[in-house]
């Protein structure tokens, strides 16, 4: 979502570049960025957000904690509950 969301706006596009690349290096790409953080969260044994008891969708996107006001791209409330219902269906 960030990606696409980026790709209609440059300054976002810019920041999630920026972050994909101090994340991965010189070379990186959002995509592949990605990618590597989803390994990295296997790799440690981190939980996944779809082994969480079930979350009231609507409650977080009605009040988004202080991790979302750092994401480089601002979401809706629909893409923000696409998200979340797309991680916990997986």
């Amino acid at each position: 979502m960030n990606e696409a969301a980026a790709a209609r706006d440059p300054v976002a596009g810019s920041r999630l570049l920026e972050l994909a690349r101090l994340i991965s290096g010189p070379y990186a790409t959002v995509t592949n960025t990605a990618a590597e953080l989803l390994q990295l969260r296997v790799a440690l044994g981190l939980p996944s957000l779809a082994s969480y008891a079930q979350i009231d969708i609507a409650r977080v996107v009605a009040s988004p904690s202080g991790s979302l006001k750092t994401n480089p791209v601002a979401l809706s409330d629909s893409e923000l509950s696409a998200i979340l219902e797309l991680a916990l269906s997986a």
